[in-house]
């Protein structure tokens, strides 16, 4: 249902999925913020298209080059292919509300029903698929015998199936209005409106639990870049034939250096996730609620970078994306990780 904000906010009760009886009053004026939005609308697009592109190009490096769907390669694919859902669909579809709201002062009350799942459950995908990343990192940090075990196709494809049943139903049930729903603000954005107490800490676990595997994750990666600088010059001093064990391991600190980027940068934009969800700091203070949204943005948009960046493996897969399109070379094979 469309409904105008007006002076009279009787009308606003009719809608189902509106959040509050609110009018135009609540929204700051179209020409008092035209420039805080056009500034935020050009920001947006900028890193929407820019998350388009680098999260697409290195999937398809990824898909492209055996070596690198090896180990966890596969958790890599999937985060960029739910970072390439997110820049390529719903980023617009946030861009165009938001623009409606302030502009028209018009907002659908029921659409939030429908498009807000698909950010929910891409989200939900995303910070999971950083938590299989970093389970990937602990275990070969304190359990290197069992590493084998959980890069097996079998293991992996389980648990991306369990992230996404876990996805699946905490973005439907609120879609069903089923102890949750989703209610638009006057910014154009839309929120999680919980009711009951066990889906609230459900939502709490699922949203939580990733950014402490993350955490701890990073400080175990940090730990084993330490020991492995310490030790390399020790182990190839004494023992020259070591040299390619060292080698070997390089490419496992690439890996790791990789991850360390890709989770330091989940982990600060996480603060958008944090605040955003207050009602009331969209309504008050509607610049900073949009704004706040862009440090997610710059995550989805910037990990496929830092991949390129920080792994020598992903740069030289790019380099033959660009001269040849062709399988990789049998030297190339060993960066499993």
């Amino acid at each position: 249902m469309n409904f105008s904000w007006s002076e009279n906010a009787s009308t606003a009760h009719t809608a189902t999925f509106c959040s509050s009886a609110v009018n135009k009053s609540l929204v700051p004026t179209a020409a008092s913020s035209d420039s805080t939005l056009l500034v935020w609308q050009y920001l947006a697009a900028l890193l929407s298209l820019l998350g388009t592109v680098s999260n697409l190009f290195v999937l398809i490096v990824v898909l492209r080059q055996p070596a690198l769907r090896a180990g966890a390669g596969i958790f890599v694919a999937h985060l960029l292919l739910c970072h390439l859902a997110l820049c390529s669909v719903t980023f617009p579809v946030i861009i165009y509300y938001i623009n409606r709201a302030y502009r028209l002062f018009d907002i659908d009350c029921g659409a939030c029903r429908y498009r807000h799942v698909l950010h929910v459950a891409f989200n939900n995908l995303v910070s999971w698929s950083d938590a299989l990343l970093a389970m990937n990192r602990i275990v070969a940090v304190f359990f290197p015998i069992h590493y084998r075990y959980i890069i097996r196709k079998s293991v992996q494809f389980l648990a991306l199936a369990l992230i996404w049943l876990n996805a699946t139903w905490l973005a439907l049930f609120p879609t069903l209005d089923y102890l949750a729903s989703y209610k638009p603000t006057p910014l154009g954005t839309c929120f999680l409106a919980i009711r009951n107490s066990t889906f609230r800490i459900m939502f709490s676990i699922t949203f939580t639990l990733p950014l402490v595997l993350m955490g701890l994750a990073a400080f175990s990666v940090l730990g084993k870049l330490a020991w492995v600088r310490r030790s390399r010059r020790t182990v190839v001093a004494a023992w020259p034939a070591a040299v390619h064990a060292t080698v070997m391991s390089e490419r496992q600190t690439r890996a790791s250096l990789m991850m360390l980027g890709c989770f330091a940068v989940s982990l600060v934009s996480q603060v958008a996730s944090l605040v955003q969800p207050l009602i009331v700091i969209s309504v008050r203070y509607p610049a900073l609620s949009i704004y706040l949204w862009l440090l997610s943005w710059i995550q989805y948009s910037f990990t496929p970078i830092i991949f390129l960046a920080l792994n020598k493996d992903y740069r030289n897969g790019a380099k033959l994306f660009f001269s040849s399109g062709t399988i990789p070379s049998r030297t190339s094979r060993h960066s499993r990780w």
